[in-house]
């Protein structure tokens, strides 16, 4: 392996020292080799530029740092914090942690201990965000700002501050330039996959217009393009700020500029296969699917680093940041942050509501009428604060709630086996979980999937529902509102039957009381005391407004045996090794479909270079916290195992149970992530899968560093071997997890649990 070195130098006239090197992990396409960088550092004495440059040599020659994930660790590890800002500056993706430092330095809520965070969470279309605009006192004509379009679901988190303040303030996260640069070359990529493939025109464009698992997309910003079945309507690339006014700019065109860029990129792919094919002889007929696959796949990853698609690309970017600065404007109530000529997170304070609302359209709208100038996509999330109180609120100084809404879970438990760790966490933030069902549909089974989630993450004493639509049900079966209510929750039962053992159960007792039934959302009541939807929903903000009930604790000892864990920790480890063997295809199962080959390489990208933990529904990381919590909750429910005479309520036992899985559930995430993705060679083989695996049997080789990273996280046991890896994995679980839960749990609670 080449060993890169570190240099220093001073401009003419220059007191302070620069450095110069190499970067590894930032590759001239162009040219192939690596770029190189010069960083100023700003400090005169040589010496302690030596030391900085002795720990970025070790940064650049050392690969397990090679991942914007690594940057933290190397903090900790103490290495010199001037060198890990200058190896990270370029290619740092933010997390969520350092996305939540920023909106706190700007809009804090740590200090609002008052309020209560609630998270709204359900399908598209069963009126979320409805719901939350009632909640907000969104309802005047022209203040339907949020998204809420059934077909394009909501695409970044949003908060919402409820205060007395009489202004309003907003503070917005964008995502970072080579985030979205990473997106637009997956979309060209995905278009031109597609192109070779001879595939209809509507589906080029489609790969081309947003990413498979629909995180980003183009057509927000840009607009759209037309297809030849059919013209979609929508907007073009235009240079104005998205009106607040809702009577202009219904009149919307397509995106010529985008069209035109589209019909190169065609023209240019065809052109290349067709040659790519004459020059290697190959009658791609006579090819086998696999053979035909890997060949495209060369192809197409080729094709990328030619010049005229890093044109593409450039264009395109060119063309997203004119709209951001466009639909930004010259407002002079926004505080901009610029890093890299690129607009990291916007500040505004002091805004009336019109111009708060305005900001809020352009930030977190998917309205068609809107497309080509909303840059949605680009914005990873947004906090807003301001008296967002409903006129039907009495005692406007007791509405304090902090609401989080998100994008809709159909994709994603369609196709997921776990929640995915963004989920996850916003589940864990809150103070209660608003679960939103369109009654007049009836409940996805899809949903069993949530549920599961929540009842052995701990968190079903925060779980509440609401059911919207009420007014749709109808049929000769239902004889007044009590058949209605009959009807939708024995509906909700038969989801909650499909969950083993007591789970359900535990979930129907906990909300026996927290049901609400929701109707007319989007007509506004002539007086607001005769309407019943205003009084359930008043209902409902009372009944969040309670505080978390905990109840009288069993104070009688508790036991569970350490022995046992292991013994079911085996069997988690064999089922998640098998699922994913079978899901990269290393493993038959009649049961589990193998992934895509792009999927696969799509995912390593996310781990290796996104610094995000999940792509299309697929989650290492969420999957091996499901089995880990499957495997402890099968555990916290049987305590006092061996004692044939002990007793305790299936009540008692679910609180008690609630407690000690959502106090465990954190710490399982933690452990989990870090073996996924930093611990041992981990953050080399995400490289390597991604990076380094081109060409011809990329994709086996690809498979074969996942599956070793999988190994590694949970590592099976072998009665031919001696099964240090898993021992050290189940002594990390019973040590850091179960014992330091049982402990913390003992002392806010005094309960009397015994690890033994």
């Amino acid at each position: 392996m080449i060993e890169y070195k570190v240099s220093k130098s001073k401009n003419k006239g220059r007191k302070s020292w620069s450095i110069n090197f190499y970067h590894p992990m930032i590759i001239d396409e162009k040219t192939g080799n690596l770029e190189r960088i010069r960083r100023g550092t700003g400090i005169e004495e040589e010496e302690k530029v030596d030391l900085i440059i002795a720990d970025l040599q070790k940064l650049i020659n050392d690969i397990s740092y090679h991942n914007s994930a690594k940057r933290e660790v190397a903090l900790k590890e103490g290495i010199n914090e001037k060198a890990v800002e200058i190896f990270y500056r370029d290619i740092y993706i933010n997390n969520s942690y350092e996305y939540e430092k920023i909106r706190e330095a700007y809009i804090p809520i740590e200090n609002l201990k008052d309020h209560k965070v609630i998270d709204i969470e359900g399908f598209s279309g069963a009126g979320k965000t409805t719901l939350l605009q009632k909640l907000l006192g969104l309802e005047a004509e022209g203040e339907q700002v949020l998204a809420t379009s059934t077909s394009k679901t909501t695409i970044s988190n949003k908060e919402f501050i409820v205060s007395n303040d009489k202004k309003y303030s907003v503070v917005c996260i964008f995502k970072e330039k080579a985030k979205i640069e990473k997106y637009v070359k997956e979309l060209i990529e995905g278009a031109i996959f597609e192109i070779i493939k001879n595939s209809t025109y509507d589906v080029i464009v489609k790969n081309f217009l947003e990413t498979k698992d629909r995180e980003f997309r183009l057509n927000y910003i840009l607009g759209n393009i037309s297809t030849r079945d059919k013209t979609i309507e929508c907007s073009g690339y235009i240079n104005k700020i998205a009106r607040y006014n809702k009577g202009k700019g219904n009149e919307v065109e397509n995106n010529k500029e985008l069209e035109e860029i589209l019909f190169n990129i065609i023209s240019y792919a065809a052109k290349e296969w067709d040659e790519f094919l004459k020059g290697n002889n190959v009658n791609i007929d006579k090819l086998s699917k696999r053979r035909k696959l890997e060949l495209e796949i060369k192809f197409t990853e080729k094709t990328m680093k030619m010049n005229r698609c890093l044109e593409f690309v450039e264009i395109i970017m060119n063309m997203i940041n004119s709209v951001i600065h466009s639909v930004l404007g010259d407002n002079v109530t926004y505080k901009e942050v610029n890093k890299n000529g690129w607009i990291d997170y916007i500040f505004a304070e002091n805004l009336d509501r019109e111009a708060c609302l305005n900001i809020m359209e352009c930030m977190a709208s998917n309205k068609k009428t809107l497309f080509g100038h909303i840059i949605t996509p680009i914005v990873e999330s947004i906090r807003a604060k301001g008296p967002f109180i409903p006129k039907f609120i009495d005692e406007k100084d007791d509405y304090k709630f902090i609401f989080l809404d998100g994008k809709g879970l159909d994709h994603i438990l369609k196709e997921a086996f776990s929640i995915p760790p963004e989920i996850d966490g916003k589940l864990r933030k809150a103070d209660r979980i608003l679960w939103v069902n369109n009654a007049s549909e009836g409940m996805k089974y899809d949903a069993e999937k949530f549920f599961n989630h929540i009842e052995i993450s701990g968190y079903t004493t925060k779980l509440h529902m609401a059911f919207t639509h009420f007014d749709k049900i109808n049929g000769e079966n239902f004889y007044g509102i009590d058949s209605k209510v009959q009807h939708i929750v024995g509906n909700m039962n038969q989801v909650l039957e499909l969950l083993s053992d007591s789970k359900g159960e535990n979930i129907k007792r906990n909300l026996s009381d927290k049901l609400f039934f929701l109707e007319n959302l989007n007509k506004k009541a002539v007086r607001d005391e005769e309407c019943m939807t205003i009084q359930e929903i008043k209902d409902l903000i009372n009944k969040l407004k309670v505080p978390k009930e905990v109840g009288s604790l069993y104070k009688e000892p508790l036991k569970y045996y350490k022995y046992l864990f292991p013994i079911d920790l085996i069997e988690v480890t064999k089922k998640y090794n098998e699922r994913w063997d079978s899901l990269l295809g290393l493993k038959e199962d009649q049961s589990i479909k193998a992934l895509p080959v792009q999927t696969v390489k799509a995912l390593s990208r996310r781990y290796a270079e996104l610094n995000s933990l999940s792509y299309d529904g697929l989650s290492p990381v969420g999957d091996m916290q499901k089995y880990l919590l499957e495997c402890i909750y099968k555990m916290v429910t049987k305590p006092n195992y061996f004692e044939e005479d002990f007793f305790m309520s299936e009540e008692n036992k679910s609180v008690v149970v609630s407690i000690i899985m959502e106090n465990i559930s954190k710490k399982v995430y933690e452990v989990c992530k870090e073996r996924i993705l930093t611990l041992n060679r981990q953050t080399e083989l995400w490289y390597r899968a991604y990076h380094l695996r081109r060409g011809e049997g990329a994709a086996e080789l690809r498979s074969e560093d996942i599956k070793e990273i999988n190994r590694f996280a949970m590592p099976c046991y072998n009665i031919s071997y001696e099964n240090c890896e898993i021992k050290r994995f189940a002594n990390q679980l019973l040590k850091c997890v179960l014992q330091e839960a049982f402990k913390e749990v003992n002392r806010e609670y005094n309960t009397k649990i015994i690890f033994d």
